[in-house]
């Protein structure tokens, strides 16, 4: 008990200003009435609404390029190297390019007991209407 009596028995370090809780009520109201003057709705501008859409496709945009061109200008052999191997199978030559048409129907009927397909070699260059009009004429 004797503690307790030492410790309500100092003055408070803290004190409360004289008259403050009959003045708080409308102070706060007061301060609340203000905040609510002070809120302005500021305008939603258009470039904000697509700022970050418009950053979103130039970052794409930028990773594309860099996708697309940073390895041509660091590596220009190997891809001039593809564009020469993708004009040499551009101009393969496949059996039936050393055949006109008469004379593939003419070695097909010689031949009946020859069957070539059509996924086969031999008709590579040929086209569906060119196929067709042979199976027509055997």
């Amino acid at each position: 008990m004797d503690k307790d009596k030492k410790i309500w028995s100092k003055e408070l370090p803290f004190k409360v200003p004289e008259g403050y809780f009959n003045e708080f009520e409308s102070n706060l109201f007061q301060k609340i009435n203000i905040e609510e003057k002070e809120e302005v709705v500021t305008p939603v501008k258009k470039l904000s609404v697509f700022a970050p859409w418009i950053g979103m496709a130039a970052a794409f945009l930028i990773i594309a390029l860099v996708y697309k061109q940073l390895p041509e200008r660091i590596f220009p052999d190997t891809f001039m190297q593809t564009e020469s191997v993708q004009s040499i199978e551009f101009y393969q030559v496949t059996p039936a390019d050393y055949f006109k048409e008469y004379e593939l129907l003419e070695f097909i009927s010689e031949t009946e007991s020859l069957i070539i397909l059509p996924d086969s070699t031999f008709f590579d260059a040929i086209d569906e209407e060119e196929l067709i009009m042979l199976t027509l004429f055997y």
